[in-house]
């Protein structure tokens, strides 16, 4: 029995998000004077902010006019609404960016819906989105894979009393895109969706403190690519808390509903970490699960029971209040597969409160002149005496050809759609160390499209940075904790002591993750097509734990005698969680990991895939305990061939227990590894139907144990310490 429920410390995490970090404040936003990027709704297009009037067609011609990646500014008051608010709908292939819709305030700027106007939910949830009967207040746009840096920020969708066929927001984005600091509420508590990320090639774009609070669906994940999203508050739920329907990671998820916390389906890929799941309303299940999912940290009150009965071919999921972690099926490795992730630490930044004083912050423009260089207008800008905040409007390219360092005393740089971009001579932005102790950057452009040359972006310094819808090739070389949101571009990390902590990348082509050394942490990746190097390459002295990754390969052609794998181990640490291949009747790599320890590289192929679509926990580490352990361990057989019911490992002692077999006693068994070498192994002893195997003579690893009887031939996965 799971029925036990603090609601003292459910008041608390609400208020704290249960996350390392401190209290999530409320930010008051504000920008430089003079910058024409930004677009105050209330002046530009008289809006009535005091809720007395309705809004609606100038709200909506605001969104309409203003597309470019330029900052739509909402300062504080209601904005009362009586229809759906939209982005841009373009035609495929027809690409569109923005806007940043931005908020004065989270809680004091306000899209409200009027009371009355969708009393009914004509919501099907099983057919949803399908249906056109969707009633949706805020709508970022476009379903298509062009919708490109979409970013929704600081505000509150406030769907009133007597609306109960509403949807709070629809967020689209693909590559780069974030809703975040956003607040979705019911008044009365009968809303149907909260947040909904549907459209048929939504993604990969991600989410960050967004709080949902009385609907019956709290958020519903349809994303047609992936997403990944970060402390995330869910209440008052009736039905679920959380629907998955595709590709979704989150960690740090607190949900409280009167029906199930959790619903993944069968297509469904979900992992959650740092999760809090509480029930008032008697449900039984916290979790339905139909699909494949790795869980880590979750603390489950208010429910009889974590998960529902197991669906075919899955681990038997644990009881208890408290799970540690949990993998739906099988761990696949090279060498060592313990059944467990690495585990490393999660970590959640504190944003410094922003600058409100406009002395403070200087406009990029404003420096520009008549034979003043990008470089010296920049440093201008870096420089001016009391200014600590940087804003960069879409307003020029601010060419970057000279190496900078970032002065220390500036701690927030923002774009308006801001660019530094390279060219034939590229120089090189570092952030150092300074007086600053928390360095911001966000919604900065710093790649080349004409000629795919990015800038150097190097972060060297003990101090904590903060990056949020940064596009860049990024280069972690100092000590300090290092947070990453909505990033387009390529990671290396280079100290031994770096920390990194990543909410979404997206690297399609050209690199992707280096660990040469130092720890990265990683909540969804996505990249695309093949790549000459791999997709993730780990070295000695690095560790990389990766939370979620697809690759998608639609429409790609697979090069000639191509050999690469999508992640590279080399002496180093790496453990994945739910990784997928997408071809679309494409090729798709056959290479999965190339796998080197002590001299030895193994491969781990397509073939030795035996769930559909991909795996849902891969490790290639050594773990400490493993060559020592004793404790009796039972493997379940990966495929479910009949015969075979278990193996039973103490040490390197085996112990096969079969069904209605007769095996002679000078019966030899075989294994197979990775690579395809075969290995006998003679049957030590048997009694009433139990076979023993020494495995002493064998290399640690990860074997196909094959048993040939007088019937047929059985085939198992083994892990040997």
């Amino acid at each position: 029995m799971l029925k036990r429920l603090n609601c003292r410390f459910v008041i608390l995490m609400l208020v704290t998000s249960f996350v390392t970090g401190g209290i999530v404040v409320a930010e008051d936003v504000v920008f430089p004077r003079r910058a024409e990027a930004v677009i105050d709704v209330v002046k530009k297009y008289n809006i009535d902010n005091t809720g007395a009037t309705d809004v609606t067609n100038k709200l909506q011609r605001a969104m309409n006019e203003n597309q470019a990646w330029d900052v739509l500014y909402l300062p504080k008051g209601t904005y009362l609404v009586s229809n759906t608010i939209s982005g841009k709908i373009a035609n495929r292939g027809v690409s569109s960016f923005g806007p940043i819709l931005t908020g004065e305030s989270r809680t004091e700027t306000v899209i409200k819906l009027k009371d009355g106007t969708w009393p009914k939910d004509a919501i099907d949830i099983r057919s949803f989105p399908r249906n056109t009967t969707e009633q949706v207040v805020l709508h970022s746009g476009d379903c298509t894979n062009t919708t490109f840096k979409k970013v929704f920020r600081n505000f509150t969708v406030n769907i009133g009393k007597n609306n109960a066929g509403a949807i709070g927001m629809v967020f689209i984005a693909s590559n780069t895109g974030i809703v975040a600091d956003v607040d979705i509420i019911s008044e009365d508590g009968q809303g149907s969706i909260g947040l909904a990320l549907t459209g048929v090639e939504n993604g990969p774009s991600s989410a960050r403190s967004v709080h949902v609070k009385g609907f019956n669906v709290g958020v519903y994940a349809r994303t047609g690519v992936m997403m990944s999203m970060s402390q995330i508050t869910i209440e008052g739920a009736t039905r679920y808390g959380f629907v998955n329907k595709w590709n979704c990671a989150v960690d740090s998820l607190l949900i409280r509903t009167s029906g199930r916390a959790v619903l993944n389906n069968a297509n469904g890929r979900l992992s959650i970490v740092n999760g809090r799941f509480y029930g008032t309303g008697g449900d039984s299940i916290a979790v339905e699960n139909w699909g494949k999912m790795y869980f880590r940290n979750i603390h489950v009150n208010g429910f009889d029971r974590f998960h529902n009965e197991p669906v075919y071919r899955q681990n038997t999921p644990p009881s208890g209040t408290i799970i540690k972690e949990y993998v739906t099926h099988a761990n696949d490795g090279l060498f060592h597969a313990p059944g467990k992730s690495i585990g490393l630490p999660v970590e959640y930044p504190t944003f410094p409160r922003r600058e409100t004083d406009l002395s403070k912050w200087a406009n990029v423009d404003s420096y520009k002149a008549s034979g003043v260089t990008d470089e010296q207008a920049m440093m201008k800008a870096f420089k001016e005496q009391g200014v600590t905040s940087v804003f960069f409007p879409n307003s020029g390219l601010n060419r970057l050809r000279e190496d900078i360092t970032l002065p220390g005393k500036v701690g927030w740089v923002e774009g308006g759609g801001g660019k530094i971009l390279g060219g034939r001579q590229i120089g090189t932005l570092t952030i150092g160390d300074g007086s600053a102790p928390t360095v911001v950057f966000r919604n900065m452009d710093m790649r080349n499209h004409a000629d795919r040359k990015s800038i150097g972006f190097v972060i060297n310094t003990d101090r904590t940075v903060i990056l949020e819808s940064v596009y860049a090739n990024v280069t972690i070389k100092g000590t300090g904790k290092v947070f990453i949101y909505d990033l387009l571009g390529s990671i290396e990390v280079d100290n031994p002591n770096a920390r990194v902590w990543v909410r979404k990348v997206n690297k399609e082509y050209g690199g992707g993750i280096v660990v040469k050394r130092g720890t990265l942490w990683v909540l969804g990746y996505k990249s695309e097509g093949f790549q000459p190097k791999p997709k993730l390459d780990v070295h000695a002295g690095g560790t990389c734990e990766l939370i979620g990754f697809l690759n998608y390969n639609c429409g790609n052609k697979i090069p000639d005698n191509f050999k690469q794998a999508l992640f590279k181990v080399t002496n180093g640490n790496l453990s994945v969680a739910n990784l997928l291949q997408v071809s679309c009747n494409s090729p798709s790599y056959d290479n999965i990991v190339i796998e080197t320890r002590n001299g030895e590289t193994r491969t781990y192929t397509t073939d030795m895939v035996t769930q559909q679509g991909g795996m849902t926990l891969y490790t290639g580490y050594e773990p400490d305990n493993l060559a020592s352990g004793t404790s009796p361990e039972t493997t379940r057989f990966r495929n479910g061939l009949p015969g075979i019911a278990t193996v039973s490992r103490t040490g390197r002692q085996y112990s096969l227990t079969l069904r209605n077999q007769n095996i002679a006693d000078d019966q030899r068994i075989s294994i197979t590894d990775a690579r395809g070498r075969s290995y006998e192994l003679p049957v030590k002893r048997t009694v009433s139907g139990i076979v023993e195997l020494d495995f002493s003579s064998v290399a640690a690893g990860v074997y196909t144990l094959i048993v040939r009887t007088n019937r047929t031939t059985h085939k198992a996965r083994v892990v040997v310490p």
